[in-house]
């Protein structure tokens, strides 16, 4: 959990008893091909099922047979965890490998190179110059700009290149390199060449945990202290952090005030999973999730002001749009979104309510997308249904 100015800013969680992460790679058994889904029902392990479409199948590792098109069943086949089971679902999973770090994708199923679309024409060719240059056994620059790769992987640089670019780039970006692509690389090998040979429900790959990646991508400048209670977490983020937030660690050990009482943990969760929630402006926001979708109703609530109505209808609706986008983010609340913001007929107010929106969605790793303005005014928005929200993660492992 990071707080910022008392506030929960970012909260990941990992429990023994989410085993299977979006990210790990296994070889599993098909037990069920359903034609008329177009997919197939694998086990990842002894009762775990997964759920396999045939659009996510291309070029399969295949441990006991060839690929010739088909999936059947009694197959054991390599597959990744795409989306985490939730309720009565079982997990997606894929035959299209890649692997994901705050710097690169690198995928099994193609061997093109790509670049986020927040990366400028600078930062591509400053990062084609210095690999190019730097690592010209592995990147070589064609006379036509492209760059290409000796491995027979695809390969994207993702949007945190663009912060890094900022820094004095050449003292990080072999630190980069070593870290976050080399190790990375020789993985996805070990799993092509030697998962035919590994039995099936094996675990090729264990994603690293959400909290432990989030570290790796943080500013440690913003950072003024890494805490926890857990010895043996202690340990081993002593030994896996970098040496700028390693030294920003501390272990908490008192016996008489917990480290949850101590920064009031509890409560603040509980805030996160309230149906009310409160604005400084003295409005309010209702949330209300349902199967279908999630409805976020904004409200003046207690706001007396002597300020005009269309001040305070203003003012509601702006510190309404950056705490339901932070309430989107912290809950992890996925799927369709609608925000019904107080009646505004402003529409230059209601242009810039959407550019805000568009810029809080961008500090979520989710990524939510606007979608419309339905013809009753309520905002739309939709975001990617990858694992189980806050309250579905603390109900199933009893945290509350």
């Amino acid at each position: 959990m990071y707080l910022k100015e008392n506030r929960i800013d970012e909260i990941h969680y990992s429990c023994e008893d989410s085993k299977y992460q979006i990210g790990d790679i296994y070889v599993a058994k098909v037990i069920h091909v359903a034609k008329n889904l177009n997919a197939a029902f694998v086990e990842i392990s002894p009762g775990v099922k997964g759920f396999l479409p045939f659009d996510k199948v291309k070029n399969p590792i295949m441990v006991n047979r060839e690929y010739d098109g088909r999936v059947l069943e009694q197959d054991e086949i390599v597959v990744q965890i795409e989306k985490a089971a939730v309720k009565t679902k079982e997990a997606v999973v894929t035959t299209m490998l890649n692997m994901v770090n705050p710097y690169f994708v690198i995928s099994l199923n193609n061997t093109k190179i790509g670049y986020s679309n927040e990366l400028t024409k600078e930062n591509k060719a400053y990062i084609k110059n210095y690999l190019s240059a730097e690592m010209s056994k592995d990147f070589i620059l064609k006379e036509d700009g492209h760059l290409q790769w000796k491995e027979e992987f695809g390969l994207v640089f993702r949007t945190e290149w663009k912060e890094l670019l900022k820094t004095d780039a050449c003292d990080h970006l072999q630190s980069v390199l070593d870290v976050f692509l080399l190790p990375y690389v020789q993985k996805m090998k070990d799993i092509v060449r030697f998962s035919r040979h590994r039995t099936c429900y094996t675990c090729l790959y264990q994603e690293k945990p959400a909290y432990l990646k989030w570290l790796y991508r943080v500013n440690s400048d913003e950072i003024d202290a890494f805490v926890t209670d857990d010895q043996e977490l202690f340990q081993q983020l002593s030994k896996s952090l970098e040496p700028d937030l390693n030294r920003k660690l501390k272990l908490y050990q008192d016996e008489q005030i917990s480290l949850r009482a101590l920064y009031g943990l509890d409560a603040k969760i509980n805030e996160l999973l309230s149906k009310n929630v409160w604005l400084k402006s003295g409005g309010y926001l209702v949330i209300e999730q349902t199967e279908a979708l999630t409805v976020i109703d904004v409200n003046t609530g207690k706001n007396i002001s002597s300020k005009s109505k269309e001040d305070i209808v203003r003012l509601t609706n702006t510190e309404a749009a950056k705490e339901a986008m932070r309430q989107i983010k912290l809950r992890n609340i996925s799927g369709i979104i609608i925000i019904d913001f107080i009646n505004n007929d402003n529409k230059e107010e209601m242009s810039e309510l959407i550019k805000l929106i568009k810029q809080e969605a961008k500090r979520d790793f989710a990524k939510p997308a606007f979608m419309d303005i339905t013809a009753l005014g309520l905002v739309e928005l939709t975001r990617r249904k990858i694992e189980k929200n806050l309250k579905e993660a603390l109900d199933i492992n009893g945290l509350e």
